[in-house]
């Protein structure tokens, strides 16, 4: 499991390499590339205001996203994804008394994996800083 810091928007990327399917996180400011998001790694995303955006897409080439559900953890809000021409969008709430965080869970179908949907995972992570 792998820590990794983020920009506002946060921006996670599902793409093909080869036959793996592989979400990024286009936004880190952690890495000097975009890293490959483990299920369970920890994205965290810091701000001062009120709540942070996050956007899901597909690469170009890659097969369509069919769902990213925001996953409540340790009492956090509910948060819903909305779709928008392949664009899955959500704005997280950021609290001055505790941090929040969600499983994202991005659902892919894959016909080359006989229409088994593969799920990606990572944790998002919402500090407010003063």
């Amino acid at each position: 499991m792998a820590d990794y810091t983020t920009s506002i928007p946060v921006q996670m990327i599902e793409a093909v390499n080869g036959v793996t399917h592989e979400l990024l996180l286009g936004s880190c400011t952690s890495s000097a590339t975009s890293p490959v998001l483990q299920p369970r790694d920890k994205v965290t995303a810091e701000t001062s205001g009120s709540s942070v955006l996050s956007t899901v897409t597909a690469a170009s080439g890659a097969p369509g996203i069919t769902g990213v559900t925001a996953t409540p953890l340790n009492g956090s809000p509910s948060v819903n994804y909305t779709n928008s021409s392949g664009v899955w969008t959500a704005t997280f709430p950021a609290s001055s008394f505790t941090e929040y965080s969600w499983r994202v869970e991005v659902t892919i179908e894959s016909e080359e994996r006989g229409g088994k949907a593969i799920v990606l995972d990572p944790i998002m992570i919402v500090r407010k800083t003063n």
